[in-house]
This record gives C-alpha cells, structure tokens and sequence, in this order.
C-alpha cells in the first residue's frame, strides 16, 4: 500500500498557502476588525517575486557598498634620502593597516513604490514536522479568484524571490522560542530571512498564542501582530488509503469543522515510486473555503490536475487540507502585514482515466 508523507506537502506548500488563501477568502480582517483590502478575490498578497535588484542605469546588479562603509587609509612613513637631498626620497612602509572591508554591509537601495508585504506563515503538520517561513515582498497578484484556481507549480524549482529589508522579526509564543528572524542579502539585493535556531517538530498545538514584533528596517515600518494557532485538521473523506474516482468526477471533500479563518483544499499531482509518491510539476489546484467540514471540488479542476490519458491503472493525486487562521494588518500608510498559522492533513486519492 502507498505509504503517504505529507513532509514534501509542509515543505513545498508555505509560499503559496499565504497568497492563495487570502486571495481566494471573501474577506480578511485586520485586529481591529475592519475589511482589509489584502483578501478578498483578485486581492493581492504577499508572496515570491522572481528578480534581483538591479542597477536603474546599467541593468546590472548592484554591488556598491552602503556609504557608511569605511577603509582606513594605511600609515605611510616617509624618509629623506641623506643630507635631504633632491633626489628620489627612500619610501618605506610602516604599520601599514588596511581594515578589510565588511562587504555585509550591502547598500540596500531604495524600496519599491509598490505596497509591501511582510508574511509570516507558520506550518504544523502532525507527524511530519513544522516550519516558519518569513519573508518581506511585493504583492502577488492571482487576478480573479472566485473559489478555485489551478496554478502550475514545480517543487523541484528554485526560487528566488525578491525579498526586502524589514529589519529584524521576533516571533514568540510556538514552542522553542522566541525566534529572531533576520534578512541578508547577497550583492545583488536578494535579501532572504533566516531564523537564528532551529524550529522543533511540535511547533504549536491548538490555542497557542503567536506574537510578532517586526523592528522596521530599511525598507519596512516597525509593526506587530497577533494570532491564535487553530486546531488539526481530522478528515473524514476521501479515505487516507483506497480511494479512487474517474477525472471526470467531482471530489466529495468531508473533514470535522474548526475554527479556521479559511480551510485550503490542495489538490496535488503525484509520481516516483507509486509506494512512496512525491509532489510532481504540474497543475495543482487550490479551493479555499469556509471550514465548515464540506466542500465539493468541481470536476473541472480534478480534471485539470489529472487529465487525459492519465496512466492505465490510474494515477495518484495527493488531497491536502490545510485549515489557515489569518490575521492581516497595515504598517505605515501603504504597507500590511500578514501573519498565518496552518494545520495540515492529506489523503491519497488514485485517479482513473
């Protein structure tokens, strides 16, 4: 029997739970509780770009260091050559000291006129492991979302988004914390957030209450948020093992209803070793829903992720839940912050031509 491993799942998914979720819920609402404009269909969220920082004049990257970037200029001793005269003066080096320069210190240029978004997306999956991924972006714009979408994604590709500077992100609360998030950049611009230790398996549990303080840096305001972490997701239908259905057929998708903002249902090629599948390129689709415990996928969209011919004896396709709570917010004037914490679960379903 396939054996089902939902890691690939927790490690492929982060960067397109955030932006698909909010894109795809009617409506966010920041802690004040008003609507705010990152949600709702057709919103735009944050998520991966896809360039480098560019020099505006050449088109290349940037490798200027930041003005404040010092180089001691050496001590140069000079001696006169005997009796001081005219000729050529006899040089020598002393205590010649030359600072090496800190080639971290990266001029971080100017931020773009485009809102930012700073997302903060922690992942639990129950059994496999847990992740928190920090990022501060442009929006991504998924145009019109009216429930379902099929992107194509690959979960081999690398990434390169094209991050900013928000200084650095503390999140406390989920299990050995606190956490300081700090972003680096390569000479390019690139910057890219690390944590300063390592996330347990056991991240959070349901109830646990997650604070982020951002500091403000170059290119983002100071902000904070605040979230409660939901609960696991227990599916009802289809069966973890043993389902199947033809392509054209809608997908009955059961699990017990929770106190999640949005309930995420993905549904995921798969190929390899039909006893151990992983993630494949190609279409996935993304139905965002209320997690009320019942939704029905389309046949539109089971049959984009898996169409014709699709293998004779059927082909595998991973169905994941991903109950999402969210709370979205506004930094300065122009900027918002979006802090998700996510609960998964998966069933394999093999589908027939």
């Amino acid at each position: 029997m396939p054996q089902i491993s939902l890691r690939r799942l927790a490690i492929s998914l982060p960067t397109l739970l955030l932006p698909v979720s909010l894109a795809l819920l009617p409506a966010c609402s920041d802690e004040d509780g008003g609507d705010d404009p990152v949600g709702g269909a057709g919103g735009e969220v944050g998520g991966a770009g896809g360039q480098m920082a560019e020099d505006a004049t050449t088109g290349r990257p940037d490798f200027a260091l930041g003005a404040d970037a010092e180089v001691e200029a050496p001590d140069m001793m000079i001696a006169g050559g005997a009796g001081g005269g005219a000729g050529d003066p006899d040089m020598e080096l002393a205590d010649m000291d030359v600072a090496e320069p800190d080639m971290d210190m990266v001029d971080p240029g100017p931020r773009p006129e485009t809102t930012l978004v700073a997302s903060v997306v922690l992942t639990q999956t129950p059994g496999e492991g847990a992740t928190i991924d920090v990022a501060v972006t442009e929006p991504v714009d998924l145009g019109n979302a009216p429930g379902c979408v099929v992107v194509f994604v690959d979960p081999e590709a690398e990434s390169t988004p094209r991050g900013f500077d928000g200084g650095d992100i503390v999140i406390t609360g989920p299990n050995g914390g606190p956490y300081t998030f700090t972003a680096s950049s390569d000479p390019s611009g690139i910057y890219r957030y690390a944590a300063d230790r390592d996330v347990p398996d056991n991240l959070f549990i349901e109830g646990t209450v997650v604070d982020v303080e951002g500091m403000g840096g170059p290119h983002l305001d100071p902000f904070t948020a605040q979230i409660t972490a939901p609960g696991p997701v227990q599916i009802q239908a289809p069966p973890a093992i043993g389902y199947s259905q033809g392509n054209d057929e809608a997908l009955p998708v059961r699990w017990t209803a929770g106190s999640g903002d949005t309930l995420l249902i993905t549904l995921i090629p798969m190929g390899g070793d039909p006893f151990s599948p992983e993630p494949v390129a190609g279409d996935w689709g993304f139905c965002a829903v209320e997690d009320n415990g019942s939704f029905t996928v389309g046949a539109e969209v089971v049959g984009q992720v898996i169409p014709n011919p699709a293998a004779p004896l059927g082909s595998t396709m991973l169905v994941g839940l991903s109950r999402t709570k969210v709370v979205t917010g506004e930094i300065g004037a122009v900027d918002q912050s979006a802090l998700s914490a996510i609960t998964n679960g998966g069933a394999l379903v093999t589908v027939r031509p």
